[in-house]
């Protein structure tokens, strides 16, 4: 099962390419935190390029239009999130 939502970010504090899994909280003064495991990969411009998404403004992009995977989020606090849908996957017998 998986809970699409919408989350509020608040002042988000940036770790960059460091993880961050020891936090139990956010540091003094932000609400969330955001950090990769590793780095964060760039796959190229929408322009000209074939996507499986069906909606391109809903991808990650950076100030170029170049889509970004990696980049993770977390928030501390159940109240920031405004769950959307569920959606539940069954595999066949």
């Amino acid at each position: 099962m998986f809970l699409v939502a919408d989350i509020l970010l608040g002042k988000c504090k940036n770790y960059g390419d460091n993880r961050a899994g020891h936090l139990k909280r956010p540091p003094i003064g932000f609400n969330t935190i955001q950090a990769t495991e590793s780095s964060i990969g760039v796959v190229g411009s929408q322009k000209g390029m074939k996507y499986q998404a069906k909606n391109y403004s809903e991808l990650a992009t950076n100030s170029k239009g170049d889509i970004e995977y990696g980049r993770q989020y977390a928030a501390y606090d159940k109240t920031y999130a405004i769950p959307r849908f569920k959606i539940e996957l069954e595999r066949e017998p």
